[in-house]
């Protein structure tokens, strides 16, 4: 793996969570690069990977309004590998910013950020009423202790009884995801704050991971279509 970071503001926060990472990298100033081309990479890559990248209104994305780089409002980071473009940052995926600096916190690490993920998300935060609550505290919350990050908070939510409910949202739902919501739930009591429900959601789940979860209280939702062949009436 291979890092470019193009100058703009905040690269040096870039650079020391690369440095820490040990993570090589290359610093290129915006003026001796081309332009045109990288630009052309990024919006090559797939639409699943890089997410919106076109600057438009709130937080900056690597490409202007007229097409260019946005290195007067942000940095911009390159992940290469065998020097074909991987991942960029910023990006915006779906309602989910991703900057720089929280790109490259990621590196290594297997995306929190997949896009059928991201829709159930969304789908989980216009329409609580689906797993029975009522409306939106939180989305996509970071959990900080002693200045690091420890975990990711995806929905918090609230009941009609005014209990919070906790949701970690997972495209195939495994063993690890009942690990993850105990200790995010963990996270939130030395907080103050104690969900009177754990819920996990996706698009399926293994018959070990959901006996997993009965066991500890935790509650499994998946996602289902139903086929309506006949309309009644």
């Amino acid at each position: 793996m291979w890092v470019v970071v193009i100058r703009g503001p905040g690269y040096r926060e870039v650079l020391e969570v690369l440095r820490s990472k040990g993570v090589s990298f290359q610093l290129v100033d915006p003026l001796v690069i081309d332009e045109e081309d990288i630009v052309k990479e990024i919006r090559a890559l797939p639409s699943q990977v890089r997410g919106k990248v076109r600057y438009g209104r709130g937080r900056p994305l690597p490409i202007t309004r007229s097409g260019r780089l946005n290195t007067g409002n942000t940095a911009i980071v390159l992940v290469y590998r065998d020097g074909k473009l991987l991942d960029v940052y910023p990006k915006q995926l779906g309602e989910r910013y991703v900057s720089p600096v929280e790109g490259v916190r990621r590196l290594g690490e297997v995306s929190p950020y997949h896009p059928y993920e991201e829709s159930l998300v969304s789908l989980i935060r216009d329409r609580p009423e689906l797993i029975g609550a009522s409306r939106v505290i939180r989305t996509h919350w970071e959990l900080m202790e002693d200045d690091r990050v420890v975990g990711e908070v995806d929905l918090l939510l609230e009941d009609g009884s005014g209990g919070r409910v906790l949701v970690e949202v997972e495209e195939t739902i495994g063993e690890e995801a009942v690990t993850q919501i105990l200790a995010l739930a963990g996270v939130l009591r030395r907080r103050g704050i104690c969900p009177s429900r754990l819920a996990i959601v996706g698009f399926a789940a293994d018959s070990k991971s959901v006996r997993a979860a009965k066991e500890a209280g935790i509650e499994v939702w998946v996602l289902r279509l139903e086929r309506v062949d006949r309309v009644e009436g």
